[in-house]
């Protein structure tokens, strides 16, 4: 919203006529900007659906807060993914062979990605109860 002052009108500010296109300047933009994973993708559209939808789910099978590999990672798969399903819809043979190799990289990143899961299950046992961890001490090492 435009706000001009007048001299003298110090308390009382007088609405610029174009606020209201310019809000909707404003609006439109950022939907666009400033989509934090998306990039420059518009959340509305087809496209960003899509990634919201699955970088969703891959987020949800994270325990915990995502690292910025992890991150960076669930991106990459992402982008792959949708670019593969666009060559696919060319329906060439170069758009196939496009296809193949975006899921072939898409596949490597989401078997990395499980071994980041898997790791972080190692690194973050379960907590133990003190009837548990004396158990564990009578038992002894093995």
């Amino acid at each position: 919203m435009r706000v001009k002052y007048r001299a003298g009108m110090t308390d009382r500010p007088q609405i610029d006529a174009r606020s209201s296109a310019d809000r909707e300047h404003s609006r439109q933009r950022s939907r666009t900007l400033n989509r934090g994973l998306l990039g420059r993708v518009n959340g509305r559209s087809q496209q960003g659906r899509y990634y919201r939808d699955r970088l969703r789910q891959f987020l949800a099978d994270i325990p915990g807060t995502p690292t910025h590999d992890q991150v960076a990672r669930i991106e990459t798969i992402v982008r792959l993914e949708w670019k593969a399903s666009v060559a696919e819809e060319e329906g060439t043979l170069q758009g196939d062979r496009e296809a193949r190799e975006h899921l072939r990289l898409a596949d490597r990143l989401r078997a990395d990605h499980q071994r980041s899961l898997a790791k972080a299950v190692k690194d973050n046992p379960e907590p133990v109860s003190l009837a548990q961890h004396l158990e564990l001490i009578r038992q002894g090492p093995g």
